[in-house]
């Protein structure tokens, strides 16, 4: 291939090959060698990938990107402004000239100025993306032009030209951008409450699901949510036209959970062993109770138990809504019952000269007062006492009267 004159004595030589996913793509590329000059507008490039000769056309052999990276420097010390002129011609014939088919799209600015007035330098990033196309050929022009200037008397520093390999009657195939939407019902909840969502999608193949939810989504569908808080449920589906993002809101008001209580009591709490009490409990703001201790099990929220223990007990209950819980209790005194024999003695005193008739656990006296004493022997066992003997020591300074003991 010879060299390309292009306005003002541009200079270009070749070009890359690459590989889109799952696709074999041929990149033909006119490149700037190192400066273009027209006049006193100066433009200076720095590519990415190879370069090879046009007319060899090598066959496909390596891996790139499916993009084209350019970082254009510009100094403008002409009496004219410039600015930046981009196009992409895609027919079945485009190829190693400029202008040669029907305006196509694939080019992108990424950064810096566009512009040059008198004076002015800078530098601008483009590239294009080499499967916006997937038939045919398709050339990639870039240059600047003079304002006022038409595309065909731009400065000419990069012509790319991409092959397909695969006849598309001129006219490039058109892959619909998706679309998706997603609304929730309602869009504001109590907490613990449920909101359906509600999403569709439009030349889409697959639908995810991020933020408030996840996972492979239906292309269309509905689901119940029941956030505990503040939540937006995003849906990004995608197809052969590309990918788009759509998502909903649903605000959550927060629930105030009072904390539960309980109360039990024991009815009565002191019994003899053998008998029984009976428990009454109730309780708030709880969805369960539990026994420990003296008894055990899932009891119902409020309720009553006859119990008979056999000795002192101590009865717990456990009350709690899922958040928060409380711990209530009642005790039970229980007496034992000997079956054994088993006596008490109780030993009073009164004072006879006082014609006092009560008997006490002391009293006074003066010398030669009379006192009279009461015994009582008491059985508080279940069996019989054979052969009981009870003896009495009277006190220093007492003398017995003989005749006076009696026994009922």
């Amino acid at each position: 291939m010879k060299n390309l004159i292009l306005n003002k004595n541009v200079k270009f030589s070749t070009t890359a090959v690459v590989v889109l996913t799952g696709v074999c793509v041929l990149i033909s590329v006119f490149a700037i060698i190192n400066v273009v000059n027209a006049g006193n507008f100066e433009v200076s490039v720095m590519e990415t990938g190879g370069r090879m000769a046009c007319e060899s056309m090598p066959p496909f052999s390596n891996i790139g990107s499916n993009y084209f990276t350019y970082t254009v420097s510009v100094v403008n010390n002409s009496s004219e402004g410039y600015r930046i002129a981009i196009a992409a011609f895609h027919s079945d014939k485009a190829g190693c000239g400029a202008f040669d088919g029907a305006a196509g799209s694939g080019w992108s600015i990424v950064s810096g100025k566009q512009n040059y007035l008198p004076g002015e330098s800078g530098t601008l990033v483009l590239r294009y993306k080499v499967d916006t196309y997937n038939c045919g050929r398709t050339q990639y022009d870039a240059g600047y032009r003079p304002f006022g200037a038409d595309m065909s008397e731009s400065t000419v520093f990069i012509a790319d030209v991409v092959n397909y390999g695969e006849d598309c009657n001129y006219n490039p195939p058109v892959n619909p951008q998706p679309t998706c939407s997603i609304t929730a019902n309602p869009t504001s909840i109590i907490q613990g409450n449920y909101s359906t969502l509600n999403w569709s999608s439009n030349n889409a193949t697959s639908c995810t699901a991020s933020d408030g939810w996840g996972g492979s989504k239906s292309l269309s569908g509905t689901q119940s949510v029941a956030p505990v808080g503040d939540a937006t449920y995003t849906l990004t589906c995608s197809g052969a036209g590309g990918s788009v993002t759509c998502s909903t809101a649903i605000d959550v008001t927060p629930v105030v959970i009072p904390d539960p209580t309980c109360s039990i009591t024991a009815n009565p709490s002191s019994i003899t062993e053998g008998n029984y009490s009976t428990l009454s409990w109730t309780s708030n703001n709880a969805t369960s109770c539990y026994a420990s201790n003296a008894w055990y099990g899932t009891k119902s929220l409020s309720g009553s138990q006859s119990v008979s223990p056999t000795n002192d007990s101590t009865y717990t209950l456990v009350c709690s809504n899922g958040y928060n819980s409380t711990t209530c209790s009642a005790t039970i005194d229980v007496s034992t019952v000997h079956n054994a024999p088993n006596l008490r003695i109780e030993k009073l005193v009164r004072n006879v000269t006082n014609s006092n008739p009560n008997f006490y656990e002391t009293v006074s006296a003066d010398l030669g007062d009379e006192l009279e004493f009461l015994i009582r022997v008491y059985s508080i066992g279940t069996g019989t006492a054979y052969n009981v003997r009870v003896k009495d020591l009277l006190p220093t300074g007492l003398t017995y009267v003989s005749g006076t003991t009696t026994i009922d």
